[in-house]
């Protein structure tokens, strides 16, 4: 089973599985559709969580014992988990520095011109078991002695496909899949994190270590005041005060899970710092924040901000960049954001964006290293410009093109011949068809 906070389930579509409440009351059949009144009756009920698959008693106990509000822990349990882990960063350098074969060498960056349609399906199922897997460790339904193998599982799904194509895993991290918050960012995070550590030289195995502590980042989350994480407001300074826990809930989420690399724990718990002494849980600066940490917390902030939350709209990919960079002297590391921007580029893949001749291009593909040079198709042409739907555009090889602005707008839908329906083109490209606004 999966348990599920209200806020993000799927309204207007169909369940595969049958729908519980925590008591096991049937909410829904499988593959009945979930309404948006259904959704709004759910919410007014004060339900904040449910229950989605076979009802089985002793998984839904294991949820709720293992998502108890770490209001219920005590001040002494944190307090004492934040001394031990304090203890041990001050035993440690901050730095880290890279061993063993870099991931970077192992790598296919270059954009692929021609992908096969059974490549981009590949891609895709890997995307989305990597993400049910870390759903089941991230939501507390799984025993403590599983989940530093799951997470190894699902780090090494992801290093497969940043080293086979990450143009493509970075276009399949944009999508957001609604009713998958949780574990999406968390396996995006992984992603990016990955992906900044092989533009800095880090070895394959750091990488790995990496990615299993991006993958918990949040999981005190699941241990969070259920009303403040379902909230579809902003919340006010003292519940930002309870939610700011969570980094040291995730420590005790963690302290009995065998097998874990010691990176992991640093990263659960200073993601939310830093570099200018501004960020929580103990406002430390650069010096005192764990590299690993610095990665994590450039990309769960960059994920963050381009994925839709109840109290706001998600930011548009490069409006993200831009954020971003506009804190590089305060709160990020300068050298993970050109890490981010190595092969994310200044225009990052999955954004749409107007050319100065007006036509609309997504950017699919990245040159690593060369920020203003990304590699675009076109999805919508203007007549007497030259360009035609579905052409690719390398602007390392076309440096004269120029960005006029970002594009937020509907995309028109577009004649298209029997043939193009039958078998899409874009796809071949990476550019999957639901990653297009809904037109």
């Amino acid at each position: 089973m999966d348990r599920i906070a209200v806020p993000d389930l799927p309204a207007g579509r169909k369940l595969k599985k049958p729908m519980y409440s925590r008591s096991g009351r049937l909410l829904l059949a499988a593959d009945q559709s979930l309404t948006r009144s259904m959704k709004a009756s759910l919410e007014s009920a004060g339900q904040q969580f449910v229950y989605l698959g076979e009802w089985n008693p002793l998984v839904v106990a294991r949820f709720e014992s293992n998502c108890m509000d770490y209001r219920q822990l005590g001040a002494g349990l944190l307090k004492r988990l934040e001394q031990d882990i304090e203890a041990e960063l001050e035993q440690l350098p901050s730095e880290v520095n890279p061993s063993g074969t870099p991931l970077s060498a192992a790598m296919s960056a270059s954009f692929k011109r021609k992908r096969s349609r059974a490549d981009i399906v590949k891609a895709e199922l890997d995307y989305e078991k990597a993400m049910a897997e870390a759903g089941q460790a991230l939501n507390g339904g799984m025993e403590e002695s599983q989940l530093s193998a799951t997470a190894e599982r699902v780090a090494l799904k992801v290093m497969r496909q940043v080293k086979n194509d990450l143009a493509l895993l970075l276009s399949l991290a944009c999508r957001k899949v609604e009713g998958s918050y949780f574990e999406q960012h968390s396996l995006n995070t992984v992603a990016l994190s990955m992906s900044i550590a092989a533009a800095m030289g880090v070895g394959e195995e750091q990488v790995m270590q990496l990615g299993v502590g991006a993958l918990f980042m949040d999981i005190g989350m699941r241990n969070a005041p259920p009303e403040l994480v379902s909230a579809n407001r902003r919340l006010t300074p003292s519940e930002h005060v309870d939610i700011q826990k969570h980094t040291i809930a995730g420590l005790n989420a963690l302290q009995n899970v065998p097998g874990l690399p010691s990176f992991a724990r640093f990263m659960v718990y200073q993601h939310h710092e830093r570099v200018d002494g501004k960020g929580y849980p103990r406002g430390r600066k650069k010096a005192r924040i764990h590299a690993f940490s610095r990665i994590v917390s450039v990309a769960d902030a960059y994920d963050s901000l381009i994925s839709p939350r109840p109290w706001r709209a998600a930011l548009h990919p490069y409006r993200a960049m831009e954020t971003l960079l506009r804190g590089s002297e305060s709160s990020y590391d300068n050298m993970v954001l050109r890490g981010l921007l190595h092969y994310l580029s200044l225009f990052p893949v999955g954004s749409y964006m107007t050319l100065s001749t007006g036509d609309v291009v997504q950017v699919i593909g990245t040159n690593p290293g060369s920020y203003h040079h990304p590699v675009v198709i076109v999805v919508e042409a203007l007549p007497g410009t030259g360009l035609e739907r579905h052409q690719i555009i390398d602007f390392l090889e076309e440096p004269d093109r120029k960005f006029a602005a970002p594009y937020e707008g509907p995309l028109a839908a577009p004649a298209r011949s029997s043939e193009e329906k039958e078998q899409d083109a874009l796809p071949q490209y990476g550019m999957l068809p639901n990653t297009v606004p809904a037109m």
